[in-house]
């Protein structure tokens, strides 16, 4: 079983490196069996990457949405010396488990839901992060999600999705600040065309592993994450 090595401080990918392997050890010295449902499923979360960086995921479990330039993939997380590793997982592993990609992926949304979704307010909208003249509607009422584990993967699950958007109470604008959170705020907010400048000067800032999507999103009534760019078109 081939699967890559995603070693991450603070949810940011540090190193990575291809291993062969079909058993691992955890951090209690367990050893697991990557080829067995019961040993693996309650290790499995998504994470979410730039699909410019897709070549880490080819041949694993993943799914790309190119209308939001975004890959979901599937990794088993385990720890070793206190640092979290994420495994990428062959294509093969579905036949190996007798699973579908949707049922796996269900139950890695489950466990890393169950790490905590957190929405956290921000005291003020980064408008210092860009010069501009236009105004805004209102003072935005803005927050960041993340997870403890999974970084801003979290908000592409179906929960995460929920709770998004019964915290705003509307249609929200995702703006895709890096691998480690995104920032929501209400469409009625900003312009499009303001998201797309901050997000534009929040990417320059960043290293090229830690940047999520060159698109910002838009999540409508129906839990559908579509691009801004398609959603007011």
């Amino acid at each position: 079983m081939s699967v890559v090595f995603l070693k991450r401080e603070g949810f940011a990918v540090v190193q990575s490196k291809v291993k062969t392997m079909v058993n691992v050890t955890d951090e209690f010295g367990k050893s697991i069996n990557l080829s067995s449902w019961n040993d693996v499923k309650d290790l499995l979360v998504i994470d979410v990457a730039s699909i410019v960086d897709s070549q880490i995921y080819k041949g694993c479990l993943c799914q790309t949405d190119n209308d939001i330039n975004v890959l979901t993939g599937i990794t088993a997380c385990v720890y070793n010396e206190g640092a979290e590793i994420h495994l990428t997982l062959p294509e093969t592993s579905l036949q190996e488990w007798g699973k579908t990609f949707r049922e796996v992926r269900e139950v890695a949304e489950k466990n890393l839901i169950e790490k905590g979704i957190l929405i956290t307010p921000i005291d003020a909208f980064v408008e210092p992060i860009i010069d501009t003249s236009e105004p805004f509607n209102e003072e935005p009422t803005t927050f960041v999600v993340n997870s403890p584990l999974g970084g801003a993967a979290v908000a592409f699950t179906e929960e995460g999705k929920r709770q998004i958007y019964e915290k705003i109470g509307g249609k929200t604008f995702i703006i895709p600040s890096s691998r480690r959170e995104v920032l929501i705020t209400s469409t009625d907010n900003l312009t499009h065309e303001y998201a797309a400048e901050m997000l534009k000067a929040v990417n320059s800032t960043l290293n090229s592993w830690d940047i999520l999507s060159d698109k910002v999103m838009v999540l409508d009534e129906t839990l559908t994450i579509t691009s801004a760019d398609k959603a007011f078109a």
